[in-house]
């Protein structure tokens, strides 16, 4: 619900890129700062803002701005448009019909105003410009607090006990007890040089100088450390033995709500979907971060996944806009997000997953003319066949796997395609026309399917190279063919004998996990899944993972596990695209999804598989939806929305208690704030 304070405002999407500049120039490996190596975009320098208004009775009007500024407010019907002089801050006006201009200079921060009176309050309402004769409206973020601009994201710290672990002479060991983003003061102490040594792992802290992150400080001069850093476990070492004493450990986070609960009949799952949910809140930061410790920058792939994961858990629609805006970045799009090919496509994906969860089309009009930037620069790498090909300047990444991604790679031409279409419908959506891009879109399918196609083992060669096939076969372009139902027919089967196939190269990141499971759900292979999410991230959980890591490789062993990039911690061992299971679990087997755009309505398709129970609650929207499912019994209460619940008749046997059947399937009609539930028999069906 809209407040109706004043709030803070500022061109759209300047205020994400001010606080994606402050995080991605907070990375550090050992005591070395490490910039992005991609266009870092700045807020504009010089904004204007204009509001017309009217006022039935004399008001005050207060005017603040973070910034140089200068006021301009004139009678519609007699402008003069002439500066206040003498400005104090305050204005009283007469009843009357007014026009407010405001020009706002700040080259070090962010250009912002904020404006109230009793009626008069600056909001999203204003419009703004950068001075290139075009107007939009402002941004805000519900800042509204007159003395505190918008400047560094304000987060939360909250003083910590911690365990000592080994204490020597001039050292101590420490352990927080869990992973976190840590800043470190020491109170009181006034000389003396500390050097700080941070580790994921006992191991790694214990290593010094090979480990990912270290401070010194210098006490006379700082007294606590100038960044939060990830860590579980410290080792300090310090010339005077009462600084360690006074050693204060302070854990700065982003408060987030969890809106969701599951639990089951199998601990060990119950478990797994804790620790995903742990591991989403510490990256749930001013943005969804990459991983906390070696990488603090904001990449689009993780991101496209985090939103998927927030929708059946914390559903942060304020971090998950803050992230999309700051991706997108500013115009002339010269480069694909992170410079990475795939990723922009997946950003793109995201905008339709955030009409479909959140159904804000505003929010969306505003994204669409940066979303077609960015598709239109991505057609400048088609080649004479219509398909894709990435420059030597592009990242075609796809995933941590042995890929040749030269030449025309199977997966990419599958993203763009599905890009496209949502680009098609975007348009539509706002009566704009969205033909080009549908035509776009089948263009590449039929290239896709006659250049990468083989038609004798029914089969995606991974790439062509300078027009020869590659013969090896990945599994990536059929994970993401079955995903974005691009197959059809003998077409499925075939994929889905690739993603089941142990003669080819398996799986191996968290990341690209999510996809090729969401893929299996999607044919009707929970019960493959559910036993992979106990055997993949379970194995996590039996190596003592307290979040999951960007990388698991079951054959790793011993500190081999923390290696990568060829660094012996280089590893991340709490990043965000290892807590895949809070979205395979919620969608595909608590079986939740919106029925209509922004949670108009729900639909509720629960799979068991081998559970005995399961308890579930999630969100939909600005409520949510729990439901209680037993081998005998069932029970859906939803709060705020409508929806329906389907329970499948090769799996269940209901005598009565239902709506209607459908599809093989006994419906209930959920009307919000009402209780379902009945009685049922538990079938050894299996799901098709």
């Amino acid at each position: 619900m809209k407040s109706n304070k004043a709030e803070w405002i500022w061109y759209f999407g300047d205020y994400e890129l001010v606080q994606l500049n402050h995080c991605l120039t907070s990375r550090y490996e050992g005591d070395v700062f490490i910039p992005p190596f991609w266009r870092m975009d700045s807020p504009y320098a010089n904004v204007k803002f204009v509001k017309e208004f009217s006022l039935s009775t004399p008001e005050e009007i207060s005017v603040y701005a973070n910034g140089k500024f200068n006021v301009i407010i004139d009678r519609i019907e007699a402008p003069a448009n002439i500066p206040l002089r003498n400005f104090c801050g305050k204005v009283l006006l007469g009843a009357g019909n007014y026009r407010m201009t405001v020009s706002v200079y700040n080259e070090s921060g962010l250009p912002a105003l904020f404006v109230d009176g009793k009626t008069l309050k600056s909001d999203e309402t204003f419009l703004v410009t950068c001075n290139d004769f075009g107007y939009v409206h402002a941004g805000c973020a519900g800042l509204t607090d007159p003395l505190s601009p918008p400047s560094y994201f304000r987060f939360c710290l909250e003083e910590i006990s911690y365990e000592v672990l080994e204490r020597g002479k001039g050292s101590m060991l420490v352990d927080c007890g869990a992973e976190m983003m840590a800043k470190l003061r020491f109170n009181g102490a006034s000389s003396g040089t500390v050097h700080i040594y941070y580790g994921e792992s006992e191991i790694e802290a214990r290593a010094k100088g090979e480990c990912e992150l270290t401070d010194t400080l210098d006490l006379a001069l700082h007294t606590e450390t100038l960044i939060a850093k990830a860590c579980r476990y410290i080792l300090l070492e310090c010339d005077s033995e009462e600084a360690l004493g006074r050693l204060k450990i302070f854990r700065e986070y982003n408060p987030t709500r969890s809106r969701s609960a599951f639990r089951c009949s199998d601990e060990r799952v119950d478990r797994i979907y804790s620790v995903a949910r742990d591991t989403l809140a510490l990256n749930t930061r001013e943005f969804y971060l990459d991983g906390l410790k070696r990488d603090r920058w904001v990449w689009a792939g993780d991101a496209y996944q985090c939103y998927l994961m927030s929708y059946y858990s914390f559903f942060d629609r304020k971090t998950v806009e803050r992230t999309m805006i700051a991706l997108a970045g500013k115009k002339p799009v010269s480069t694909f997000i992170n410079h990475i090919m795939d990723y922009s496509f997946l950003w793109i994906i995201s905008l339709w997953d955030y009409y479909q969860y959140i159904g804000d089309v505003r929010f969306l009009e505003r994204m669409l003319p940066i979303a077609e930037a960015h598709i239109q620069f991505a057609m400048t790498r088609r080649n004479a066949d219509g398909l894709l090909e990435g420059d030597p300047c592009d990242w075609v990444f796809l995933d941590w796997a042995h890929l040749d991604n030269r030449g025309e790679v199977a997966a990419e031409q599958i993203l763009f395609w599905k890009s496209l279409d949502v680009m098609g419908k975007l348009c539509e959506l706002f009566h704009r026309d969205g033909k080009k891009y549908f035509a776009y879109r089948d263009e590449v399918k039929e290239a896709l399917f006659r250049l990468l196609w083989d038609k004798e083992r029914g089969v995606f060669y991974h790439t062509r190279i300078d027009g020869k096939p590659h013969p090896e076969i990945k599994k990536h372009a059929h994970i993401f063919a079955l995903l974005f139902g691009l197959l059809e027919g003998e077409q499925i089967k075939a994929a889905e004998r690739v993603l089941t196939s142990a003669d080819i190269e398996a799986i191996v990141t968290p990341y690209m996990r999510l996809y090729e499971l969401e893929a299996l759900c999607k044919i009707g292979e929970r019960d493959y899944v559910l036993n992979e999410i106990r055997s993949y991230w379970g194995g996590m959980l039996d190596e003592g993972a307290t979040s999951f890591w960007e990388f698991y490789d079951p054959a790793e062993k011993g500190n081999e596990k923390y290696a990568m990039y060829g660094r012996p911690f280089g590893k991340s061992l709490c990043h965000a695209w290892g807590a895949g299971p809070l979205y395979l679990l919620g969608r595909y087997f608590a079986g939740l999804e919106p029925a209509e755009p922004g949670y108009a309505t729900f639909r509720m398709k629960p799979y068991m598989g081998d559970l005995d129970w399961l308890e579930c609650t999630l969100p939909a929207g600005d409520g949510k939806v729990e439901i209680s499912l037993t081998r005998d019994h069932v029970r859906v209460y939803s709060d705020k929305k409508s929806g329906t619940l389907l329970l499948d008749g090769k799996c269940f046997a209901l005598s009565g208690g239902y709506d209607r059947m459908e599809d093989g399937c006994y419906v209930f009609d959920i009307a919000a704030g009402n209780v379902r539930e009945a009685g049922l028999k538990r079938l050894g069906g299996k799901e098709e």
